[in-house]
């Protein structure tokens, strides 16, 4: 959603990184959980997350331990994304048909690559 994601680029920046969570009742998969993602990252994070590359520890949460993080839930979401689609996870065949389905798009000839 544009507009989610101009609503959140437009928060005040007194945060590291500001993090949409979204509660289980919204998640298809039945998974409330960060969206990093969709976060926004100040400059200033960043020693933290090579630090954590550094010690092996592949993944954006666990790099949002030595930052400060303002997070933004379900109700602040919807705002700009009622029905929070900008959350569909879209990493397999089921889940793509999925999405297509749900914005009424037809299945293409490359769906395979």
């Amino acid at each position: 959603s544009v507009a989610l994601l101009r609503a959140l680029a437009a928060e005040p920046r007194n945060y590291d990184v500001l993090l949409p969570v979204v509660d289980t009742r919204h998640c298809a998969d039945g998974n409330g959980q960060p969206q990093p993602l969709h976060a926004i990252y100040a400059r200033r994070c960043l020693p933290a997350f090579v630090a954590q590359l550094e010690a092996g520890r592949l993944t954006v949460i666990a790099a949002l331990e030595g930052v400060e993080v303002r997070r933004v839930n379900d109700n602040w979401l919807q705002r700009f994304d009622p029905q929070l689609r900008s959350f569909l996870n879209v990493n397999t065949q089921e889940q793509l048909a999925d999405a297509r389905r749900l914005l009424g798009m037809k299945a293409s000839v490359e769906d395979g690559d």
